[in-house]
């Protein structure tokens, strides 16, 4: 793999998903920069994330070269078991033969996660700085009635486009209203993590983790 094809964002950073190779489970999102890149990629050492003793078992490249997959491997069965995911939730108490039996989640799927995730860092860096002439920063400023005015017409755009049976319209309607979705969030302090374990609750756990 060629680190200088990747595509870092404005900071210098490339998004990682942090995987076990045994159970699945992901462990960890995480922002590296290109000279800790290449130093996991050289040593497969892990230390700085706090898995000192996991190594790394593979990487995996997104089609956009926008992102990656490190699956680890812990050097001992104890290890393994001690870990705790960064998205919350105790270590999987299941059979090595129920921890089998994962759902397929597509490379593109993980992406989405990651893209949803920057998006609100975007959103929050608009929040605290109010650059001019930046529409977050209309927004922001237009105050919460605003904001919540904004979804309630992008939602009702999207319905109007699914009854149209428009699918590139409703693609489009359905990405405004996340975006306002996100800044919601934002001007709430909420977090997407916090999203993520009511979705999580609601599953009753269940997530799946395998990229295919």
């Amino acid at each position: 793999m060629e680190i200088k094809r990747l595509k870092f964002d404005s900071q210098g950073k490339l998004p990682v998903i942090i995987q076990d190779s045994k159970t699945c489970k992901i462990l960890a999102l995480i922002y590296v920069g290109a000279d800790e890149l290449s130093q996991i990629l050289q040593t497969g050492c892990l230390e700085r994330f706090n898995l000192p003793a996991a190594s790394l078992a593979d990487v995996r490249v997104s089609s956009e070269y926008d992102s990656l997959l490190m699956l680890i491997r812990a050097n001992s069965e104890v290890a393994l078991g001690s870990y705790r995911s960064c998205f919350g939730g105790e270590p999987d108490s299941k059979s090595q033969q129920e921890q089998a039996r994962l759902d397929v989640v597509r490379e593109s799927s993980l992406d989405l996660g990651i893209l949803l995730d920057e998006l609100y860092r975007l959103i929050t860096d608009r929040k605290k700085h109010r650059p001019e002439g930046s529409y977050t920063t209309y927004l922001f400023n237009s105050g919460p009635d605003r904001i919540f005015k904004k979804i309630a017409e992008e939602a009702v755009e999207a319905i109007i486009a699914a009854k149209n049976r428009s699918k590139p319209q409703v693609i489009a309607e359905v990405s405004d209203l996340l975006y306002h979705v996100l800044v919601m969030l934002c001007e709430m302090e909420i977090r997407l993590e916090d999203v993520y374990h009511e979705l999580k609750k609601r599953m009753g756990g269940q997530v799946t983790s395998v990229v295919q």
